[in-house]
């Protein structure tokens, strides 16, 4: 038998959910749903699980991050035409977000320019609560539940 975990990542514990399914060869089984959930409480219903899909970006976009380190640093370039908002869209969306969008399979919400940045500052903190090294490949996934 598998065990695997969802979280609903929300900004507050009140509006987080964690559920728990036990996998066998010929039926999935729903364990545990829990809300709301704190992050002590999805450490614990998920520890143990095969895998565990949070619904929540797990990071921003690359050329985000080197953009705020240049501002905060007094190093914003000059000329960077970002009044067009086709020169904004790699500060606002990461590759995998554009990648979707190109190919007519979804439009995710901003990680850097959206609401939805509140939750990935508590997913960063939950993610090394819980040792995650590897956000691409390992133990735990960024699910979209679209």
């Amino acid at each position: 038998m598998t065990r695997t975990a969802g979280v609903d990542l929300a900004a507050a514990p009140a509006s987080t959910a964690v559920a728990v399914i036990d996998w066998s060869a010929d039926v999935a089984r729903l364990v545990e749903l829990v809300t709301p959930a704190d992050d002590a409480t999805i450490r614990a219903l998920v520890a143990g699980s095969a895998r565990v899909g949070i619904d929540s970006p797990f990071g921003w976009p690359e050329e985000f991050v080197d953009f705020v380190v240049a501002h905060h640093r007094g190093a914003t370039p000059t000329g960077s035409g970002l009044d067009a908002i086709d020169r904004r869209r790699p500060l606002a969306f990461r590759r995998t977000d554009r990648f979707l969008v190109e190919h007519g399979l979804g439009r995710p919400l901003s990680v850097s320019a959206d609401q939805i940045a509140h939750v990935a500052f508590r997913c960063a903190g939950l993610l090394a609560d819980l040792d995650v090294v590897d956000r691409v490949a390992g133990w735990a996934v960024e699910a979209y539940p679209a």
